[in-house]
């Protein structure tokens, strides 16, 4: 949620909801760059809880949600259970900036964010273009950060910051242009 220059990250997560009829959302960390209590960050705040009243926000944790706990409730958004990890399913959704271990998981996946990938593609000439993406391995997703503020990392560098990422061998990427995703063999 940043706050920045106009941001449509609520209009957007809005309108998926609505769009695949969703039940429950979840929210893979880092909601707030910083939680600060400034009167910008609590209209987002409540913006999106009422927004999505109809859904079930499922809020996890990410390293820069430090305080968010006191901030939603500071916003008279009681109720609302900040957690480090879900498992839905055979999958554990998480933020990614703890080190898990993937032998929890059994037959699923780890989906996660705080990597915020993104991946250059170029014609090898003079154009090219830097595309959040969503990062596929055996046992681990990475999500993009929802937020267009939220640059990313590239992808191809093989770096990256938390230790579950590290250890994982990604295979593809698919990158998000425009309203399409293109598969991206890495």
């Amino acid at each position: 949620m940043p706050l920045s220059a106009p941001d449509d990250t609520i209009d957007r997560l809005v309108m998926l909801a609505a769009d695949y009829r969703a039940e429950q959302v979840v929210l893979l960390g880092d909601i707030v760059h910083r939680t600060v209590p400034v009167p910008a960050l609590r209209e987002q705040l409540g913006s999106l809880a009422s927004r999505l009243a109809s859904v079930n926000i499922r809020w996890i944790a990410g390293n820069h949600d430090l305080r968010l706990a006191a901030l939603l409730e500071e916003c008279g958004l009681r109720g609302i259970v900040l957690e480090r990890d879900l498992v839905i399913g055979p999958h554990l959704m998480t933020h990614g900036d703890d080190a898990h271990t993937l032998e929890r998981l059994g037959a699923g996946r780890l989906i996660m964010g705080h990597e915020h990938p993104a991946i250059h593609l170029g014609d090898g000439v003079a154009t090219s273009v830097k595309c959040p993406c969503f990062l596929v391995g055996k046992r681990v997703m990475v999500l993009p950060a929802f937020s267009q503020w939220a640059a990313g990392g590239n992808v191809r560098s093989g770096r990256y910051m938390s230790a579950i990422a590290q250890e994982e061998r990604f295979t593809h990427a698919f990158a998000i242009m425009g309203g399409r995703m293109l598969p991206v063999e890495l």
